[in-house]
């Protein structure tokens, strides 16, 4: 009779649970990605390259980082062994699954929410750029053509003091 470890049961339980959405950590990968996309046009690029659209540059991870050890999987439970306590171990191992897919939808929820305020800030500051551009554009235009003309000069109505004296110009009304 095969024998089974309580660390073995619930990883079991775990195991067998991950595979019903482990659909959510491939959809959470991507939209991080291209979360990461939209936040570098936004911020840091203009645009990319032609022939790069939509990839960012590959930064890899330190060599401290680790990442070196392969998880083992665990050995298949087989159900038809378990006892009735192996069985709530089992159960155990299912609910913290469960707990985790409720956390990955958490963050799915969050990585969608970024992208859209991603896309909102980039296009923000693009429609900033192209104002920005469009209007010098108009005033430089405007100055070639020497269509600029200075505001009318109106009388004054009050006495204007003459730099460096305490002597008053007298005001003009309409002269």
């Amino acid at each position: 009779m095969t024998t089974f470890t309580p660390a073995e049961i619930m990883a079991g339980g775990i195991q067998d649970t991950r595979e019903s959405f482990a659909n959510l950590y491939v959809e959470l990968h991507e939209l991080r990605q291209e979360a990461a996309y939209y936040y570098h046009r936004a911020f840091v690029d203009d645009g990319p390259e032609p022939q790069q659209e939509g990839v960012v540059d590959f930064h890899p991870a330190p060599p401290e980082f680790g990442g070196k050890d392969l998880e083992r999987p665990a050995r298949r439970v087989r159900m038809d062994r378990l006892t009735q306590k192996g069985l709530a171990l089992y159960v155990h191992g299912v609910r913290a699954a469960l707990r985790e897919r409720d956390e990955l939808l958490h963050q799915i929820e969050d990585a969608e929410h970024d992208i859209e305020r991603m896309l909102i800030a980039m296009d923000g500051t693009i429609t900033h750029i192209l104002d920005r551009h469009l209007h010098y554009m108009t005033v430089l235009e405007h100055r070639t053509k020497n269509e600029y003309q200075p505001a009318p000069l109106a009388p004054w109505d009050v006495p204007i003091r003459q730099p460096g004296t305490g002597e008053y110009l007298r005001p003009l009304q309409g002269e």
